[in-house]
């Protein structure tokens, strides 16, 4: 068996909104910190949205606050 090369560039698993999120770039020079604001947007909009956190933006509106 013969062991295959990984393709160039970056893969990027983080755990948001109760799944992973798969980001693949293929581009080797990708910068780290254009993928932190991609997951950092996730995050917001899972903090603004999640039917599951007390504390989101659409469960206080639920509540009425």
């Amino acid at each position: 068996m013969s062991a295959v090369a990984a393709p160039p560039g970056v893969r990027r698993v983080e755990h948001i909104m109760g799944m992973p999120i798969v980001v693949d770039v293929r581009d080797e020079s990708v910068d780290e910190a254009v993928l932190d604001r991609m997951f950092d947007w996730f995050r917001r909009v899972d903090a603004t949205f999640s039917t599951y956190k007390d504390d989101s933006e659409i469960s206080r509106l639920g509540r009425g606050e």
